[in-house]
Formats: structure tokens, C-alpha cells, sequence
């Protein structure tokens, strides 16, 4: 069960990475204002987040452990999370377009592509948690899949 749900975990990051990344590519005007957060541009930005998540993704796929993607997966969703709470600390309100300009391609509003977003930050930062309570435990010397399998 654990290692399906890091594959799910993955196969998002890389999805979301992909956004970012073809957003950067068609090199919207956008993309050059600064991020009120983090003080980069957000063309920047996205480059960094895409290759934090490519990162993230690799590792719920070819790590043999469970315990440190599972890790990784929660910190990440952390990361997202203080950076939402500081854009709303800030003031800013409006939807977050954390995948650039590609779904307003699919003619998909900010707010809908939000909503999908805050659902999936759910899953990854619960989820996550969640596989980390079910590997807890003194370690044993079986490996973390055999303890995510029984």
C-alpha cells in the first residue's frame, strides 16, 4: 500500500514539475514578476519548485526505503503549505498559480485549478503522514517495505 501511494505521489510531482516547466518555456510576461513570497521571479521559481519535485518523485519510485520519499513527500507538501500561508499573511488571496499558464489552456479558471491544488496538497501532506504513522516503530531488521506489507 505504501509503495502504490508513493508511485501516486510521484507520478503527481512529475505532473505538477511538467506544468511549471512548459509554462516557463512559452515564456509568458508573467513570468517575469516577482513572487511576493520569496522575492524571485516567478519563471524562477518554477524552475527550482520543478526540480525540488522532480527530485521528490525520483525518490518515491527508485528509493528502497519507504520511510525517507514518505519523509520527503510530507516536508515538501509542508513547504507548499507555509508558502501558501505566507502569500495569505501578505495579503494576497487570490488564487495560486502554482501550474503557471497551462491550465488556462485546458480553459481551466484559477480558482478551479486552486481548489484541484489545495485537494492535492491534502493528499500528499495526509497521505504521507499517514504512510510514516504505518512505518513508525522500533526498527527491526526487516526492510521498510516488508513493514509496509505486514
Amino acid at each position: 500500500m505504501a509503495r502504490v501511494f508513493l508511485s501516486s505521489c510521484a507520478f503527481l510531482l512529475v505532473m505538477t514539475a511538467a506544468a511549471k516547466l512548459w509554462s516557463v518555456t512559452r515564456g509568458d510576461p508573467v513570468l517575469m514578476n516577482s513572487d511576493p513570497v520569496l522575492g524571485l521571479k516567478q519563471s524562477e521559481l518554477y524552475v527550482f519548485t520543478s526540480a525540488v519535485e522532480l527530485v521528490v518523485a525520483w525518490r518515491c519510485l527508485w528509493d528502497d526505503r519507504l520511510r525517507r520519499p514518505a519523509a520527503q513527500v510530507l516536508w515538501l507538501s509542508g513547504m507548499f503549505v507555509l508558502y501558501r500561508l505566507g502569500r495569505r499573511w501578505l495579503g494576497n488571496t487570490g488564487p495560486c498559480g502554482c501550474l503557471g499558464v497551462l491550465p488556462g489552456s485546458f480553459g481551466l479558471s484559477p480558482g478551479a485549478v486552486d481548489t484541484i491544488m489545495k485537494i492535492l496538497l491534502g493528499y500528499l501532506s495526509f497521505g504521507s503522514g499517514f504512510v510514516l504513522l504505518l512505518l513508525r516503530g522500533p526498527k527491526s531488521e526487516r526492510s521498510d517495505s516488508e513493514m509496509a506489507a505486514g
